[in-house]
């Protein structure tokens, strides 16, 4: 094995003349801004040739400051770069080697160096020299000159001919490539590869990979930066094939796209033409049918005239008739009434039956107005009942009432008024009862409608989403002064809730008014009292919590006492209930409620330490708490139905009362002769003057009495027929006055002068708009629809029915054909639209044409040029570009086979291979008795790409079938080319994206149990696992990968003969000691030599595994140097044993009991 066993640094950053000699595994151990990283970095450029497209120099540094600064450079680094502009030398030479030694002693041993010079006012250094030097080690003093005294940094050219002059063939140096150089180290340090360039590039990133492990990169990210090679393919000139043949493509597209937008224009043309030539054959037949109505109807009505006349003059002959037979049947009636007239003058029959319905009314009106007063005075009595409760004043009023009303039906007038007189005398105490009980009705009842008032507004507000409904009015009215205002008021049962329900009636009772006491910000407070104050008047029953008082009542509430009854978010609310409650104890028994101070129950017995009572809220009077304000609100509803029934009890009560007091006034003042027995007597008088009238009628002579009836009778049989008469006459008249208006409207129509339908002048406005329009249509199929329309129309035989009939169906005809011209010329505009529309979306796609555009006429214009347009497209424009595509599609089908598949085929198998080699290098280590390997998943977006790899492999020629139209339904790639197919034509498509082959796969690390056989996946153990777990894996990742590409992984004697390098930049930072020393067995297991950078403080966990430690300390003036000791096997071993992190449970605890 070649060891890494000196470092020289000439000019290095903070070092000026440095030597480092080491051995084995390294560990550099400084400050941070030491230098310890910038030897690392010199490492990696040393390696690299100073390669850009290898090299990140200082990588954790450089993460640090990625915000805030520039990284490193190998010009800052030669120049001693302290930060923007600061530099440590001007210009200077700058030399860095590291030299190997074979451990065995068979190879000779081989430095690896740069010589580069550099300026500040230059933008890059210079590289004057990448050599290799076989068989000697270079130290710092190999690019020194001692000149007069002193020591000088040598030239290149000088050190460069000394070395060659010394080691003859041994010095190679390829000063212009870096890839020749790492090639040129690669014959003796990495033997096992062949020192291509493929190789040299994967050799370089591995190296690197150590020193800018990110430790928070995913397997797939890891895999895809650290050890698969960076080589984009070259798809620049598929792109432009791609891009020439969707051009090609598209422009078919477009063609055939407007093409078919050309078809929908034309087609659309032609439905306007359509309804063109509907509309003017149906409005042809609507002239027509509306010229034919207007004469059928003018012919009608000239027959009706006749007709009317006819019939007036046959009703003027009845009406003759009728006039003589009614004038002969009143002269009859007249001389019937003069003889009954006659009979009645002669025995007063008139008179006497006047008087007698006269007196009959009197009677009956005194006997009316008698039961009225008596039924007042029974209303009076019954209430008098009801009122009284048995009092003997009452009783004797409903006797009295009984008697006056028993007296009336007997017709007793003297009893009548003595009872009733007794009634009167008792009647002013009962008047007074009964008017303080409709006062006391009146004023329960306006106390009923404001408390119905209250509870709706109440209801109102919460049903309005008021969250306020629950608190009194005057607590209401607060709380909206105070918004008005700018605050937030609280009141207390918003913002506590109690914690025990069962002490919920016996807490509310205890704070009572309290539950509405309100809370305002604190600094709010004093503006919040201005405002009670002010209108302390309105607001005597809200309470304002005076917050600046309850600073000291903050602590926690001690349990058992009142206030650990609630809970709640505001401390200030807390603090109150601590302040006015907080010395009130909850007793659950007599004995805890009988012990000294104040003291409360469940049950609501409260002692407030002097005086014992009961603090019991009612159940529906709750409010503390969302749950008790919405049983609130039910109990409210509840309480106003109640309320509703008890007003309506009282309005009926109080109305009854009202009545009765009405009646005590009517009863108590009666008018003049208006008592019961003055009306009961008059009633009396009155009726024995109706029967004295009625029985001298009786006696008038019978014989007078038969002559009238008769008469009478007479009478009525002339007067019904006079009626018939008249009925008939009436109707005969109504009938003629009927044809009167009939010819009268028919002759003012005919003659009229307006367009109105049976005028003569319609007639003729019809008839000229018909020859009209006769001129400007085709007449014959226009005239042979008509005919199909009136055939089989039934015709009535009279002749103004039949013209009338004429009229109607022509009519309707004519209305038909208008409804289908004007539907015809509706679909006419909509084709007129139609055609604009989509010539409008026609040249969406196409330009604009100079002879016609979207506003052209129609037929003239747009049909023709359609019809070319479209025959100059299908003949002639889609033909030749046909062939383009043809052309284009040989062309990309060609480069995509031909280039970017294989180059992808290439680059995946090699990827494979990668793979592959890195779990063989695995497969026989394990860490933490786990083993790892790698594996590979397609990305789908990539998956179609990838299988027409596979398909490129075993069958070349079926990717052909890609750019030659659609591809065969039996080809068994279809579906895979079909995809493909859409990827290259959609232009959405990124195909820069393809060039990275390395993102067509996503990768994983797996661990394996070697006891169980359990496997979990790296994704799963980042997400959950500790620091070390998710470093873990990355670590034996990158030595696994080194350890395949300088081939020390399998253990064979061949494979030791070339360097192991494995530089790591503050390595194993989250490991603890175990896990460190399994590290470092499992890398010297992969034949690696471990090259760290730490901290001071990582020396004692670095001690034991580290063969050499480099001490790099700052030593002033921006200026390092080192110290090298060396740690020997014993010391090693001995170090390990006594580390704390290495031992077990019992060791420690035996070592902590000495």
């Amino acid at each position: 094995m070649m060891e890494l066993v000196h470092l020289a640094l000439v000019n290095w950053h903070s070092f000026n003349v440095e030597d480092i000699p080491v051995c084995g595994h390294v560990g550099f151990l400084g400050e941070n801004a030491s230098g310890k990283s910038t030897i690392l970095d010199m490492i990696q450029v040393v390696l690299t040739g100073a390669s850009g497209r290898y090299m990140n120099l200082n990588p954790v540094a450089g993460e640090s400051r990625r915000r805030s600064g520039p990284r490193r450079t190998v010009q800052g680094y030669c120049l001693g770069a302290r930060g923007e502009g600061d530099f440590r030398r001007e210009a200077c030479l700058t030399y860095v080697t590291i030299s190997f030694r074979d451990a065995d002693g068979v190879k000779p041993d081989l430095t690896v160096g740069l010589a580069m010079e550099a300026r500040k006012t230059q933008p890059a250094e210079t590289i004057l020299g990448r050599f290799v030097v076989r068989g000697k080690i270079l130290k710092a003093t190999d690019f020194l000159r001692e000149r007069e005294g002193r020591q000088e940094f040598a030239q290149w050219e000088e050190v460069r001919q000394s070395l060659e002059r010394e080691c003859g063939g041994g010095f190679v140096n390829h000063r212009d490539s870096a890839t020749d150089h790492i090639r040129e180290y690669m014959r003796d340090l990495v033997p096992r590869s062949a020192p291509t360039s493929g190789n040299a590039a994967a050799l370089a990133k591995a190296i690197v990979n150590g020193m800018t492990l990110n430790q928070g990169l995913s397997a797939t990210d890891f895999v895809r930066d650290y050890i698969l090679e960076d080589s984009p393919m070259r798809i620049g000139e598929l792109r432009e094939s791609l891009k020439t043949y969707r051009q090609v493509n598209q422009t078919i597209k477009n063609m055939r796209e407007r093409a078919k937008r050309l078809k929908v224009v034309k087609a659309r043309a032609e439905e306007f033409r359509n309804f063109l030539n509907e509309h003017d054959e149906e409005d042809w037949i609507s002239r027509k049918a509306r010229y034919l109505a207007a004469s059928a109807a003018m012919r009608a009505l000239e027959e009706e005239v006749k007709e009317a006349e006819a019939s007036l003059l046959a009703e003027s002959e009845e009406i003759n008739d009728l006039n003589s037979s009614i004038a002969e049947a009143n002269q009859d009636v007249h001389r019937i009434i003069k003889q009954i007239e006659a009979i009645k003058a002669r025995v007063g029959i008139d008179d006497l039956k006047k008087m007698a319905e006269s007196h009959s009314f009197s009677a009956t009106d005194c006997l009316k107005r008698v039961s009225e007063r008596v039924k007042h005075m029974q209303r009076i009595a019954a209430a008098a009942e009801v009122l009284g409760k048995g009092e003997v004043s009452s009783r004797e009023l409903v006797a009295h009432a009984s008697a006056v009303a028993e007296a009336v039906r007997r017709g007793n007038a003297e009893a009548a008024g003595v009872i009733e007189q007794a009634f009167l005398a008792s009647l002013p105490v009962i008047a007074e009862r009964i008017s303080k009980a409709r006062s006391e009705a009146e004023a329960a009842l306006h106390t009923k409608i404001e408390d119905i008032g209250k509870l709706s507004r109440t209801i109102e507000s919460a049903a309005s989403g008021s969250r306020d409904s629950h608190l009194g009015d005057h607590t209401r009215e607060l709380m909206r002064l105070l918004r008005m205002a700018g605050m937030a008021p609280r009141a207390l049962c918003d913002i506590i809730d109690l914690t025990d329900k069962d002490w919920g009636q016996a807490a509310e009772g205890l704070l009572g008014r309290d539950r509405e006491a309100v809370f305002v910000d604190r600094d709010h407070i004093h503006v919040a009292t201005a405002i009670l104050r002010e209108n302390r008047r309105q607001l005597r029953q809200s309470s304002l919590v005076s917050l600046n008082k309850l600073e000291q009542y903050q602590d926690t509430v001690r349990p058992g006492w009142f206030p650990t009854l609630f809970r709640s978010d505001d401390k200030d609310a807390l603090a109150f209930l601590q302040r006015r409650y907080g010395n009130v104890r909850l007793a659950r028994t007599m004995e805890e409620f009988n012990q000294p101070g104040r003291a409360l129950m469940a049950d609501g017995l409260y002692d407030d330490g002097l005086l014992r009572g009961t603090r019991l809220e009612e159940a529906s009077h709750l409010k503390i708490g969302k749950a008790a304000q919405e049983q609130l609100l039910l109990e409210q509803k509840k309480r106003l139905e109640v309320l509703q029934e008890e007003i309506e009890t009282l309005s009926q009560h109080r109305h009854i009362l009202s009545e009765v007091d009405r009646s005590a006034a009517f009863v108590a003042l009666p008018a003049d002769g208006e008592t019961v027995s003055a009306l009961l007597a008059r009633a009396q008088e009155q009726e024995a003057s109706a029967r004295e009238a009625r029985s001298r009628l009786e006696a008038v002579d019978q014989g007078d009495m038969k002559r009238l009836y008769e008469l009478e009778e007479k009478k009525k049989v002339q007067q019904a027929y006079i009626r018939t008469r008249n009925t008939e006459l009436t109707s005969i008249q109504t009938r003629q006055g009927a044809y009167q208006k009939q010819a009268e409207a028919a002759r003012k129509t005919l003659s009229s002068l307006t367009s109105q339908e049976g005028s003569r002048h319609s007639r003729n406005l019809a008839r000229r708009m018909f020859h009209y329009s006769w001129r400007l249509t085709a007449t014959v199929p226009a005239n042979r629809k008509y005919r199909e329309r009136m055939a089989g129309k039934q015709i009535p035989s009279i002749s103004s029915a039949r013209y009338e009939a004429l009229a109607g169906i022509h009519r309707a005809i004519g209305q038909r054909a208008e409804d289908r011209s004007k539907n015809a010329k509706d679909k006419m505009m909509e084709a007129d639209k139609n055609v604009r529309a989509s010539m409008r979306s026609y040249f969406d796609i196409a330009p604009l044409s100079s002879e016609v555009g979207a506003e052209s006429d129609i037929l003239r214009d747009i049909l023709p040029w359609v019809e070319a347009t479209l025959r100059d497209i299908e003949e002639n424009e889609l033909t030749r570009h046909e062939a383009l595509a043809a052309e284009a599609s040989e062309r990309v089908s060609s480069i995509f086979r031909g280039e970017f598949v294989n180059s992808l085929h290439s680059r995946i198998s090699k990827l494979k291979r990668d793979i592959d080699a890195l779990n063989h290098s695995l497969r026989n280590h394990s860490f933490h008795g786990e083993r790892y390997s790698f594996s590979r998943t397609q990305v789908a977006e990539y998956a179609p790409i990838l299988k027409a790899v596979e398909i490129y492999v075993t069958s070349e020629d079926a990717l052909d079938l890609l750019f030659k139209g659609e591809i065969p339904e039996d080809s068994p790639h279809k579906p895979v080319l079909d995809e493909v197919k859409r990827i290259l034509e959609d232009p959405d498509t990124d195909f820069d994206s393809f060039e990275d082959y390395r993102k067509f796969f996503v990768f994983e690390i797996h661990m394996e149990n070697l006891d169980t056989g359990h496997k979990t996946r790296w994704e799963t153990r980042r997400g959950t696992g500790s620091g070390a777990e998710q470093q873990v894996p990355l670590y034996v990742a990158i030595g696994a990968s080194l350890a395949s590409v300088y081939g020390t992984a399998e253990g064979r004697l061949g494979s030791r003969l070339g360097m192991a390098l494995a530089v790591f930049d503050e390595a194993f930072a989250k490991l603890d000691g175990k896990n460190q020393r399994q590290m470092m067995s499992f890398y010297e297991s992969l034949g690696l030599q471990v090259i760290v950078a730490a901290p001071p403080e990582r020396r004692p966990s670095l001690l034991g595994y580290m063969h050499a430690i480099v001490e790099v300390d700052n030593i002033g003036n921006g200026q390092s140097e080192t110290t090298v000791v060396q740690v020997k096997e014993k010391a090693r071993k001995e170090l390990q044993r006594i580390n704390p992190e290495l031992m077990d449970d019992e060791t420690l605890r035996r070592m902590a009991a000495e």
